[in-house]
């Protein structure tokens, strides 16, 4: 590229850089020209470009002259489009310039040209990426409009596996401003099954599930893919993150656990496949969803819901009672391997009896409907240390709790119960405790040797 004095001055003030042309604007390609583009900072935070319309008009006539040249050679043509486009990735932040460039101007139409005749695995096409990026940040018109003319690039792009950062990121910001498409969909899933290290396919992600577009979509998805989902949702909800499911999406879910049952009979010891982990994640979803009052109420209008939890329930402690099965209780710690926190299984009674307990807060349809289903019993019978539902007892008494509030009748079956000794507990044994009771109703913990003594 030639060396020439620039044709653009600038000046500083306060934080924002303006640059404009100079009186005297040299004919040749511009030379030397992205030191007065280039981002600085300041003590107070970075100065931000503004680029007056005529500096873009200028700018537009020598990226037109560039890619019409027939005497430039490949490489001084590459650089001198890098140069170019450096001006536009850094011009193009705020949107009075995003909209000029994309409405007043040919630079996207051209833009879309320069792709398709370079080659795309290099540091030019990375730099277009970025500037596209720029101009659709916080504007949806410009958004619409880059999506309409370069999807099908991105999409080519991520197949190739070329530039996946920028691509991801342009993909993400364009989810913002269009509905989003199956194929895109698809792409960034994809992505994130590849183990991606670029956090926007994981935005992405977080911004679909709070839309209904995606969830429109979801019964089509892939189980992995409805996994991923799930696994968003719940990671949002392990790490307290804020997040917003539509009531399309709160719908589904109850829909799919409601359909769970056949799947969750199907447990064995060799049965850890992918329709197990998802419709655990349901369980785990809804049970947090429960103790919200923005999803509660949504959940206690289908009593549908504190039937089939009842009824798992049910079975599943049925199921404990017999020895070697996957759901009978673990009391030592020392006995809980690796396999069994990672098995489907892992915390699915305390997850019932937390969802059966929030849908009974203050509700006496579901309280009645849990007295109905003979879970009360069985909430109390879970009553013990299970190494494979951490918090057992705790979700119990507050179940209980809640079962009772302002309900004579629950309040009835608890009192009309007979007491025929304490439980034994091996954790107690193991510290040399146990529990016994002096005849009054009365619980304390004893040393083991003095009840030996006796």
């Amino acid at each position: 590229m030639d060396k020439e004095s620039s044709p653009f001055q600038s000046a500083i003030r306060n934080n924002v850089k303006y640059i404009t042309l100079k009186t005297a604007i040299p004919e040749q390609v511009t030379g030397n020209i992205l030191h007065h583009f280039q981002i600085e900072r300041c003590t107070d935070g970075i100065i931000k470009l503004d680029v007056q319309e005529d500096v873009f008009k200028y700018l537009e006539t020598k990226l037109n002259i560039i890619c019409n040249s027939t005497e430039l050679l490949t490489d001084d043509r590459n650089n001198a489009l890098i140069e170019l486009y450096r001006c536009f990735r850094n011009s193009s932040i705020n949107e009075r310039s995003q909209n000029f460039i994309c409405f007043e101007t040919t630079i996207l139409k051209t833009t879309k040209s320069v792709i398709d005749t370079i080659d795309r695995n290099n540091i030019l096409m990375k730099i277009i990426l970025q500037f596209l990026i720029n101009i659709i940040t916080s504007n949806r018109n410009v958004g619409e409009k880059v999506h309409e003319e370069f999807s099908a690039i991105l999409k080519t792009l991520v197949n190739e596996r070329l530039h996946i950062y920028e691509c991801s990121a342009l993909l993400y910001n364009i989810s913002l401003h269009v509905p989003l498409e199956s194929d895109t969909i698809d792409i960034m899933f994809k992505l994130h099954s590849e183990s991606n290290q670029s956090e926007f396919v994981q935005f992405f992600i977080e911004n679909c599930i709070s839309t209904d577009e995606f969830w429109n979509l979801y019964d089509n998805l892939e189980t992995s893919q409805k996994l991923i989902s799930l696994e968003t949702i719940r990671a949002q909800q392990i790490s307290d993150m804020e997040y917003n499911l539509p009531t399309s999406a709160v719908q589904i879910i109850i829909i799919d656990f409601l359909d769970s049952p056949k799947i969750f009979f199907k447990i064995n010891n060799l049965t850890t496949n992918e329709e197990i982990r998802e419709v655990s994640l349901l369980l785990e979803i809804l049970s947090c969803l429960s103790s919200s009052d923005k999803y509660l109420c949504i959940l206690q209008e289908n009593r549908n819901i504190i039937i089939n939890a009842s009824a798992l329930l049910i079975n599943f402690h049925k199921l404990g009672k017999c020895s070697g099965s996957l759901f009978t209780p673990i009391q030592k710690l020392a006995e809980c391997t690796p396999e069994d926190s990672e098995n489907p299984v892992f915390g699915l009674k305390v997850d019932l009896i937390r969802l059966v307990g929030n849908l009974c807060w203050k509700n006496p349809l579901m309280q009645n409907l849990a007295r109905e289903s003979e879970v009360i019993p069985v909430i109390l019978d879970c009553c013990n240390i299970d190494v494979k539902n951490p918090f057992i007892i705790q979700w119990c008494i507050l179940a209980i709790r809640n079962l009772c509030d302002n309900n004579i009748e629950n309040q009835r079956i608890i009192s009309g119960m007979r007491r025929e000794g304490t439980v034994s507990s091996q954790v107690l044994n193991e510290f040399g405790v146990t529990l016994d009771s002096d005849g009054q109703n009365q619980l304390k913990i004893i040393p083991l040797d003095s009840l030996k003594q006796q």
